[in-house]
């Protein structure tokens, strides 16, 4: 599941909390690392492009912040490193609220 898109107003618009709640994220997180998933966005860079969009758009002032000018700077290889990054932190931030 793209987590990005279903919390947006472009996918089905869910909660963040329904989201999670739908992926089961607090029993994969353990087996959830930073190297499977920069893995998953070098196949699919298209992500990096959802994960900004979806920082873009916002309406809280909760979790944190993904700037398009940030990851445009750089190579792919650190482009996926950032938004791994951003992903996690993001989804540890709101799986908190759970």
């Amino acid at each position: 599941m793209n987590v990005a898109n279903v919390v947006s107003s472009r996918g089905e618009g869910i909660s963040m909390h329904q989201a999670l709640n739908r992926l089961e994220y607090k029993k994969i997180r353990a087996e959830v690392s930073s190297e499977k998933l920069i893995l998953l966005i070098e196949k699919s860079p298209s992500l990096i492009e959802e994960w900004i969009l979806f920082a873009e758009d916002k309406r809280t002032d909760g979790g944190y912040a993904l700037e398009r000018e940030e990851i445009e700077q750089h190579n792919s290889k650190e482009q996926a490193e950032i938004a791994v990054n951003y992903i996690l932190k993001e989804l540890d931030f709101w799986a908190k609220f759970q």
